[in-house]
């Protein structure tokens, strides 16, 4: 009798959703749209595609390099569902930068959205085999590949995603995320920000190549809801849809909050009553008076600033309550909260050596103003950098892994 389990893989929560309600929309890009039962169709065909019509197995890799469009989510869901790990490629990067990360993680199939075919047609790319170009050959690949499911048994620990870091001591690393890392980052996401049910509405601004931005456009799809997708920031756009589009939950970065006020009283006072739920903040702190204009603008108990790691995912968050209490005389420390079913581990200082085992903090908060090295061990952390050694890796990466 074979299990009734099903693995908790990125499109998992998405085909519940579509059993559920096949016609509800789940995805915008300006006027295109993709109802739930639309996108599983896609994501299978996508799986099928690399695995049928280009021999793809599973632990093979292949990179995208595209700016935000829907057809992101599909192809990263599609070849998760083959077994395959998506090397996200940051679309601002020149053709020597696109080169290293397409060879370093040995991608055998580049997507490249039609904006950057000529810059990667110039790339010096070793592993690529075959090149897809998202709005040319794409749509005639698709609709030509088989429908349903591919059959690839995918576990819930295989790699779907190789995000790189920023690379700011050398060259950008790959991280490996494996599926269940990433979904339970979403159900954590659920609990702490309240704005993940299938009545919620959520625009997607950050870039998608980020494991942000990823993160929190595809939660939203994940649970049932509906998410709209910002090809490019325009400022007042932004406020124009948070107010007609009934968005209920965004995620920005400083530089959104600071584009967004710099437009000015006269345009702020048209789009000033959004009916946002939760506004999630990362990638840098705020500023204390950006703060306090964000909460004055779009309403109080609405503000989660959110801190983590490519690496480790959501790690705390600073909650709505806590968000002026630095304004407060009495009340001058700011107080994190580890996110749901997350841990905070301190180091241990023995003598004067700071490279000794960690223990667990008991209270789960953290006071802001005691910096000190952190770790977040758990269930929502990378497997290791890329690179990995081989008896490390899930079975479907080892062969990738020894070859590395």
């Amino acid at each position: 009798m074979s299990t009734p389990y099903i693995p908790l893989t990125l499109s998992s929560g998405v085909r519940a959703s579509a059993a559920r309600t096949p016609d509800k929309v789940a995805l915008t890009e300006n006027e295109r749209c993709l109802s739930y039962a639309q996108l599983i169709d896609r994501i299978d065909r996508v799986a099928n595609m690399v695995s049928t019509g280009l021999g793809l197995e599973p632990g093979d890799h292949v990179a995208l390099m595209a700016p935000n469009c829907i057809e992101f989510i599909e192809i990263v869901c599609g070849l998760g569902d083959a077994g395959l790990a998506t090397a996200m490629v940051n679309p601002r990067l020149t053709a020597k930068e696109a080169a290293y990360i397409c060879n370093d993680s040995q991608a055998k199939v580049l997507f490249v959205h039609a904006s950057l075919e000529e810059l990667v047609r110039s790339a010096q790319l070793e592993t690529v085999q075959h090149i897809i170009v998202i709005g040319k050959d794409y749509d005639e690949k698709l609709a030509a590949a088989r429908t349903g499911p591919c059959g690839v048994a995918v576990a819930e620990t295989d790699i779907f995603a190789i995000p790189y870091t920023a690379g700011t001591t050398g060259q950008p690393k790959g991280v490996l995320l494996p599926h269940r890392s990433r979904v339970l980052t979403f159900f954590s996401m659920a609990v702490e920000y309240g704005c993940y049910s299938i009545d919620d509405r959520s625009l997607a601004i950050a870039p998608l190549y980020h494991g942000g931005g990823f993160a929190f456009a595809m939660a939203p799809v994940f649970f049932g809801g509906s998410c709209d997708i910002l090809t490019k920031f325009e400022p007042e756009q932004v406020l124009e849809r948070l107010m007609n589009l009934g968005i209920t939950n965004t995620f920005m970065v400083p530089t959104h909050f600071n584009a967004i006020f710099a437009l000015g009283d006269a345009t702020l006072a048209k789009y000033s009553a959004p009916a946002l739920k939760t506004i999630i903040s990362n990638a840098a702190p705020l500023p204390q008076a950006t703060k306090a204009r964000i909460v004055n603008y779009f309403g109080e108990g609405i503000l989660n600033e959110t801190y983590g790691s490519t690496e480790g995912g959501i790690v705390c968050n600073l909650r709505p309550a806590d968000q002026l209490r630095k304004n407060e005389p009495a009340t001058p420390t700011t107080i994190l909260n580890t996110i749901p079913a997350n841990r905070i581990a301190a180091p241990i200082m023995t003598g004067t050596s700071n490279h000794s085992s960690c223990r667990e903090t008991t209270t789960g908060a953290i006071a802001a103003h005691r910096p000190a090295r952190r770790w977040s061990p758990g269930t929502r952390c990378c497997v290791a950098r890329w690179p990995m050694p081989a008896a490390r890796a899930p079975p479907a990466c080892r062969s990738r892994a020894a070859s590395a």
